[in-house]
Order: C-alpha cells, then structure tokens, then sequence
C-alpha cells in the first residue's frame, strides 16, 4: 500500500511542477489546482497528527475559504460510520472509493493469445493529434467535473517518468491510458476506453500491452481501481492492498 499511496502522491507532485498547476505544500497536507477548475484539484498526502475527522474538517475549511480545492484523498482505514457521520454533519462527504492494488511480474498471467489483436494497433502516443485524442477520451470516460486539459496531456508527456499509450482500432484512439514510473513502481492512470468499444477486450489488451512494456523497467505496477473495474485488473494479476476515498465539502455560498 505504501509504494501505491507514494506513486499516486508523485504523481500529483510531479502534475503540479506543470506551469499550468499550482502547487502548495504544507507541513499537513499539499494542494494540486489547475488552472480554472480543471484536472487536478485534490488536497493529498495529509498528515494526520491527532483526530482525523476533526483534522479533515478543518484542513478543508482552509483549502474551501482560500478558493483551493474541496477535495481531499485520504486512507479510507480511518474512517468507520461514526467518522462518516460526523463529516456528514460538517457538509463533508465521501464521492469515491478507490481500491488500491498491485502486480508483480511474477504473478502475471500469460496472455492466451500471445500477441496482440491483428485488428488493433498499440502504440505510445507522441504526436499532437494523438495526445489531443487522448485527453478527449479522458474527459468523456473518465473525468467528470474537472477536465483535464491538452496543455497539461501535453507537459506531462514531456516528462521523464511518464508515457501515454493507447490501442487504435481503424486508426481510431478506443482504449488509453497513462504511466507514471518513480522507485521503480510503475503507476498506470486515466484508464478509459470509449463506451462504444466496452465489453469487447480492449481495455485488457490495452493493459496487457503496457504491462509487458513497464513491467521491463519496473519492479511493481500500482493503480486505484473504482469497485466495478477491480475484476478486471484482478484478472491480469493486480491484488488488492487497502482504498482510498475521495472526500468533498460543501463550499459557504
């Protein structure tokens, strides 16, 4: 759980070096904000000192009354139906519930098929048509309030740490997703394929592929799963590790 948490929390740190995020960091807690509500605008890596319902209150009336985000990550192991209550009662509430899981190479399963489908191309994205496709398949399947934007798709590729893949199909983007590598953990993010294209192995090949490409470079691969999609992973050999929740306050009008 720990190289998943600290992959995830990188990841943001790394986001937020973009020039078109803000970061803050303080000696609780750090902030990622994009630029006019768009992705991210997460308060992440909190450090809970004492009572964690009363610590996550407060931290979120800060972040809420300096026009930071509303939104905080946290080890849903904290919180049990007493917690959940009392945040209930200050107008904070849990919106989503990741699973956090892992694989190692050694408890991969073999592909079947041994090779990918001759009917779809995999590839890593690279040119600017592709990573705008990219960030429109992001923003129609996976991201609800917060877009992400082409700018920022386009900054973090750049990076060292990271890589964007996608499966095409008549030369159409139907499956991607991104990969984020520090300490040799590999963590794989925004993990969407178009609803026209769900239910027919896309997004397992999609997966596959990458696994046998990070997994060269990579002790360990990590992601948060939303419950639905935990079979899946389970299948190519992710386990399950602990969950995260996503906490929101209310904004004062």
């Amino acid at each position: 759980m720990i190289e998943n948490v600290n992959n995830l929390f990188g990841f943001y740190r790394e986001t937020g070096s973009c020039s078109s995020v803000s970061f803050t960091e303080t000696l609780q807690f750090s902030v990622v904000s994009g630029a006019e509500n768009s992705w991210p605008q997460l308060v992440f890596d909190i450090d809970f000192r004492g009572n964690a319902v009363r610590e996550l209150n407060h931290i979120l009336t800060q972040t809420v009354n300096r026009k930071l985000p509303a939104f905080a990550v946290c080890n849903a192991a904290l919180f049990g139906e007493k917690e959940l209550d009392y945040l209930r009662q200050n107008e904070i509430y849990p919106v989503k519930l990741w699973t956090l899981m892992h694989a190692f190479p050694q408890s991969m399963p073999q592909d079947p098929n041994g090779q990918q489908s001759k009917k779809t191309e995999f590839r890593k994205l690279l040119t600017a048509a592709e990573l705008e496709e990219f960030t429109a398949l992001v923003n129609a399947e996976f991201i609800q309030n917060a877009p992400l934007s082409v700018s920022l798709t386009k900054e973090l590729n750049a990076k060292v740490g990271v890589g964007l893949y996608g499966l095409f199909v008549d030369g159409k983007l139907v499956s991607g997703l991104q990969t984020f590598s520090n300490n040799q953990t590999t963590g794989l993010y925004f993990i969407a394929t178009n609803s026209n294209y769900r239910g027919r192995g896309f997004a397992t090949e999609l997966i596959r592929q990458v696994m046998g490409t990070c997994l060269k470079n990579s002790k360990e691969l990590v992601l948060q799963a939303v419950q639905k999609a935990v079979p899946l992973y389970q299948r190519l050999g992710f386990t399950k590790e602990g969950k995260l929740v996503i906490f929101w306050k209310k904004e004062n009008i």
